[in-house]
């Protein structure tokens, strides 16, 4: 039976929701690709970033201080909404790619009630990171679209960090 996607119930609701109907997923597959002068902005924070932080993060303190951070930058985005800054974005990503512990304090601030706020977070990192380092923001958002029921999004998110870093354990982990 073919539907009236004009009329259907699931697409008042998205329009409801806000969420944008596209036409196809090759369209929704593009909506996780950026502006490459927003990619360049984060780029030219993440030399800084990488000669600060780099050297530090085999501390165990220092794994603990930038934990610290990581969950109060999530959770700060969570609660005003506000688009992080390239700086921020930049050190996000380093610490994300540096180990799965720091990528897990953000995996582990996710849960059915915020899952949407954490797709607009996730969605905006991956659109602004470079390729090497897309792997672990790709699976966040994979697992958040997961989460709010945005089961394309989340296969179009798991490509990408299969793209960037095949193999990469948490979107083998989602695929499965």
């Amino acid at each position: 039976t073919p539907y009236d996607l004009g009329t259907h119930p699931l697409t008042a609701e998205a329009v409801v929701e806000g969420r944008v109907m596209l036409a196809s997923r090759a369209e929704l597959a593009g909506t996780l690709v950026g502006d490459p002068t927003e990619v360049e902005e984060v780029e030219t924070w993440l030399d800084e970033a990488a000669d600060r932080l780099v050297p530090l993060l085999p501390s165990r303190e220092h794994l603990v201080v930038e934990g610290r951070w990581v969950r109060h930058r999530v959770r700060r985005h969570l609660a005003d909404g506000r688009r992080l800054d390239a700086s921020d974005v930049a050190r996000l990503l380093l610490l994300l790619h540096a180990t799965v512990e720091l990528r897990d304090v953000a995996w582990a601030e996710m849960h059915h009630g915020n899952a949407r706020e954490h797709v607009t977070l996730w969605l905006d990192i991956v659109r602004r990171s470079p390729d090497e380092l897309r792997a672990a923001p790709a699976s966040l958002l994979g697992f958040a679209a997961w989460l709010s029921g945005r089961g394309a999004l989340a296969w179009c998110a798991v490509e990408r960090a299969q793209e960037a870093q095949p193999g990469y354990g948490l979107a083998g982990l989602l695929s499965t």
